[in-house]
């Protein structure tokens, strides 16, 4: 079992980035303060045990630590400390032609596209090309290689957003809401842009507008679903209680959606939960929670407590990625509320049920023993 900090393991890569993004974004001096020494002490030694030259192993690490200060400068929401920004201008000297991917490429270890063109008979340029009417006609009617169209479609509505909403309000007052296909591959197309606070509160006020029909679409929730996770990302203030009804309605389909009551074959249950759907909405709910700003002792906050119990389901097999994600967020959330977490999430670490305890430890492994000896004014981080 590895004892590799989630904030270095490969595997959680993009879970670890989105939080140190987060946390950096909306915590205290303090708290930036504890995760700029985490980030200089580097990841343990032994994790390049197979590189036998110093070199390789220096390089690696300046890589590893390159990227995540990258993604901390980048969001420019709070700059990086003068010990960060050494630590950066040092690396950039050693290695002058290294540069951060582009996009969520810089969250990924390996990225890797296939760039054949979608299989339709309208590009990008053609759907630009169109009035709107056009536009909604042909995304509702058209069947022939409609894969390659909805394609064609989720890069239009990456490209310009704001027509990408105006063709959803229209969309609403179809049938239903309309093809959940439609809603599902524009929701992706604007991922990336619905970190911008008005486009994402726009965003939410639209979808919690839509026919409850499209909710028991399993295509149409897990998008929302998704979507949800990336408006968590850039949080500048408490979460609306718009997001908060969103996210409601979301978790409910979540609850019987037969994806997330699969366990990994291959035991590796980090990067089933973050990509499942209840993963997914427990990553924007802890990302919720790190925008209130909580100090050590605080206690989850009353109107968020039911939400998290319910979220987490204890016992559920349907919830058991939520578990994991709260796992890995074990050592923030006792410091926040010990009391909670000795009663709600311990217990499910109890070898009691094996593949329950399987599940958690390997995320957290010695997490709880760690969290007990926390004070009260003490975050750690993964």
């Amino acid at each position: 079992m590895s004892s590799t900090p989630l904030i270095w393991h490969a595997g959680a890569r993009k879970e670890a980035s989105e939080l140190i993004e987060q946390l950096w974004r909306t915590a205290g001096d303090a708290v930036r303060d504890r995760l700029a020494e985490v980030l200089l002490a580097g990841p343990p030694e032994d994790l390049d045990g197979d590189l036998a030259e110093p070199e390789q192993r220096q390089a690696r690490r300046d890589r590893r630590l390159f990227d995540r200060l990258g993604l901390l400068a980048r969001d420019k929401a709070a700059p990086l400390s003068p010990r960060l920004q050494s630590a950066q201008n040092e690396i950039l000297q050693r290695h002058p032609e290294w540069q951060l991917r582009e996009g969520e490429q810089a969250r990924y270890m390996v990225w890797s596209e296939v760039r054949n063109g979608p299989d339709t008979a309208y590009s990008v340029d053609d759907l630009r090309a169109m009035e709107e009417p056009q536009l909604l006609e042909l995304l509702l009617r058209e069947t022939n290689r409609r894969q390659g169209l909805l394609e064609s479609w989720r890069q239009l509505a990456g490209f310009e957003p704001e027509r990408a909403i105006r063709l959803f309000r229209t969309l609403q007052n179809e049938t239903a809401g309309g093809p959940p296909d439609v809603w599902q591959t524009g929701l992706w197309g604007l991922r990336e842009a619905a970190k911008s606070q008005d486009l994402q509160d726009r965003l939410v006020e639209l979808l919690n507008g839509v026919p409850d029909a499209l909710f028991g679409e399993i295509s149409f929730s897990r998008a929302v679903d998704d979507f949800l996770e990336a408006c968590s990302t850039r949080f500048q203030g408490r979460p609306t209680e718009d997001y908060w009804r969103l996210f409601d309605r979301a978790l409910t389909p979540a609850e019987t959606d037969p994806d997330n009551a699969e366990s990994p074959e291959d035991s590796k249950w980090v990067e089933r939960a973050i990509n499942r759907s209840i993963g997914r909405l427990a990553t924007a709910m802890f990302n919720g929670l790190f925008a209130y700003r909580l100090r050590g002792g605080d206690g989850v906050p009353s109107d968020q407590r039911e939400r998290l119990n319910r979220l987490l389901g204890v016992g559920q097999p349907q919830h058991r990625l939520a578990r994991v994600i709260a796992a890995s967020r074990l050592p923030y959330l006792f410091a926040v509320d010990p009391d909670w977490a000795r009663a709600t999430l311990l217990p499910c670490m109890s070898w009691d049920d094996e593949e329950e305890a399987t599940a958690l430890a390997r995320i957290r492994l010695g997490a709880a023993g760690r969290a007990g000896a926390m004070g009260r004014d003490t975050v750690t981080f993964p």
